[in-house]
């Protein structure tokens, strides 16, 4: 889909669903990224080809934070596992 393509549909949601209005399809495709990162087994290429990015190093930065909480959480569970 091309950025044109992709800008005119979010301009016929908004006239379709007007509460829409203060958000930007950016928030959706960032919020839709995040729960892939967060809530999926999505490897961080499967998100970078999905959201489109050419270089890895963007989706990395992006969702960090998402891979990070991944990491802490791992962290916790195998410390739970040996040590309780």
């Amino acid at each position: 889909m091309t950025m044109t393509m992709y800008n005119n549909t979010w301009r016929r949601i908004i006239k379709a669903i007007p509460e829409l209005k203060p958000y930007s399809a950016h928030s959706f495709r960032y919020t839709y990224a995040t729960l892939l990162s967060e809530y999926t087994d999505a490897t961080p290429k499967t998100i970078q080809a999905m959201d489109g990015h050419k270089d890895i190093r963007t989706t990395m930065s992006i969702y960090e934070h998402a891979r990070q909480e991944k990491i802490d959480k791992a962290d916790a569970d195998i410390h739970n596992l040996l040590f309780t």
